[in-house]
């Protein structure tokens, strides 16, 4: 079994929940004070041309002024409880999300969308959870919903690209990444997922190069070290590979397939006895990863075979 490249997971927006809705607050509150103005104006010309007593217009004028006030004010207060139920439902959406109930999570989102339709981390976050679900094409509905809301956001464009690239459409998933780098040129995440891409067409130098560039962005991203190990690999260049997954497992020690696939390469080398001692880590740390436990059980063999081959000719 080859090594192969791990695609980054797709970006949910919980943290974009305040700041949107506060600037929807913040148009609303200058909307209204503008529109308020004016209808005070008009209806103090109006009040002044009916030829009433002095003190009579100076009441009138307070009083209209009172109410325009309390209306602004109600209105205002309207918004913010808008925004503390938007809030607390997408605490309750994302709770739901990172406990794997991402049919829960998606009733939180819904709520939310008939709120305010356009508020785009929920029609992103949606979308997340229904690629999770296995439903791509609705994900990408979705997302499509965000970008015409947010075509500047980078994620959206990213989360679409994975969706897109799990449905098979690989050419429209490269341009979605296109897309998220033209916006944020430092955005290593989908530097890294393109170069998945290109890697599954088999392009991959074009998906070293953009590996690279993930870790110039990051050299701290093991994913991307990971990553370009698998398309060395993939051209032969095993030693060039094991450096790369060596500088992965230095960031993250902790998973499991970086391990299996330095295993893969050392095997690849001859070098058996270390080959085992990586499918041991990777079954250490995961030990239900099937293609660790066969790769160390073909190698386990090959070494104790060739260990009584070499017994049995010097017989």
């Amino acid at each position: 079994m080859e090594p192969s490249p791990i695609q980054e997971k797709q970006k949910p927006s919980w943290d974009k929940k305040y700041e949107k809705v506060q600037e929807r607050i913040k148009e609303s509150f200058w909307g209204d004070f503008i529109f308020g103005g004016l209808l005070i104006s008009g209806i103090f010309i109006i009040v002044d041309n009916l030829n009433l007593p002095q003190e009579t217009n100076i009441i009138i004028g307070l009083l209209i002024i009172i109410l325009a006030i309390s209306l602004m004010l109600g209105r205002l207060g309207w918004l913010k409880s808008i925004r503390h139920r938007i809030n607390k439902m997408m605490d309750k959406a994302q709770i739901s999300f990172e406990t794997t109930n991402y049919i829960k999570s998606i009733n939180y989102l819904e709520r939310i969308i008939r709120i305010d339709e356009i508020y785009s981390p929920a029609w992103n976050n949606k979308g997340i959870a229904l690629s999770n679900l296995g439903k791509d094409k609705d994900a990408i509905e979705c997302y499509d919903k965000a970008i015409k809301i947010d075509e500047k956001d980078a994620d959206v464009w990213n989360n679409k690209g994975i969706a897109l690239s799990n449905l098979g459409k690989d050419k429209d998933a490269i341009e979605c990444y296109d897309k998220a780098i033209e916006i944020d040129e430092k955005y290593a995440y989908a530097w890294n997922n393109k170069g998945k891409v290109l890697y599954k067409l088999g392009r991959n130098e074009d998906a070293i190069e953009c590996y690279d560039k993930a870790i110039e962005i990051d050299e701290k991203y093991a994913y991307a070290w990971n990553n370009k190990g698998t398309a060395l690999y993939k051209l032969g260049r095993n030693e060039d590979a094991i450096e790369c997954y060596y500088k992965a497992i230095e960031i993250d020690e902790k998973y499991a397939y970086t391990w299996y696939n330095k295993g893969t390469a050392l095997y690849k080398l001859g070098r058996n006895e270390d080959a085992i001692e990586c499918y041991d880590k990777a079954i250490e740390i995961d030990e239900k990863d099937a293609y660790a436990w066969y790769i160390y059980f073909f190698c386990f063999i090959f070494i104790k075979y060739s260990a009584l081959d070499s017994q049995l000719n010097y017989i």
